[in-house]
């Protein structure tokens, strides 16, 4: 995996040793509202480990550890993870983890989607805004993608800031997890005129 740096951060793969910093940072409830809507148990979060590992080496994916400089000290992910699409009765459907989750009799697909977690202390600081835009760049630049989707649920206002500070456009409404939640993306042909 590229190791990328911007002005206040560098964002590098995960290793095995990064295990008790994402534990933690699963382990707030501040934090994981708006991903799962609950914390991650201690297995779920070495599954979430083993399986970004596995992605960084088969696909050079996957959500990445993010180091501030100025602290010292990791503060976040960030990064590329692939997502289940199921379209069902004109709704769009969306899961990280299994297909059960989806409706069934509906056709499956798989998305990369571009999304970040950030310990709280270092929310509105925009760390979230600088790591995305480099993952973003990262994403049309290096791995040729023809366009970046996020995945943020409704109630998630901070993170759809994010998403249109970086130049994602709202796109529809869709279940992720469950949870009624909202579609940011960005086409390659976008981010040329904004940003190439």
């Amino acid at each position: 995996m590229k190791t990328l740096e911007t002005d206040r951060l560098i964002i590098r793969a995960f290793t095995e040793n990064d295990f008790d910093f994402l534990h933690e940072l699963h382990s707030d409830i501040d934090v994981m509202r708006y991903i799962l809507g609950r914390v991650r148990t201690t297995k779920e979060s070495e599954e979430y480990l083993k399986n970004s590992l596995n992605l960084h080496k088969t696909e050079q994916l996957g959500q990445m550890l993010v180091y501030s400089k100025e602290h010292d000290r990791a503060i976040g992910r960030c990064g590329f993870s692939k997502f289940y699409k199921a379209i069902f009765e004109g709704k769009e459907y969306y899961d990280f983890g299994t297909l059960d989750a989806l409706p069934q009799n509906s056709k499956i697909t798989q998305i990369i989607e571009l999304g970040y977690t950030f310990k709280k202390e270092y929310w509105g600081k925009g760390y979230a805004s600088e790591a995305a835009a480099a993952q973003r760049d990262h994403g049309f630049r290096d791995k040729n993608l023809k366009n970046i989707t996020s995945l943020i649920m409704a109630e998630n206002i901070g993170s759809q800031k994010v998403s249109s500070k970086i130049g994602f456009k709202e796109c529809g409404r869709c279940i992720i997890h469950g949870t009624a939640s909202l579609k940011f993306q960005i086409t390659h042909d976008e981010w040329t005129r904004l940003y190439g």
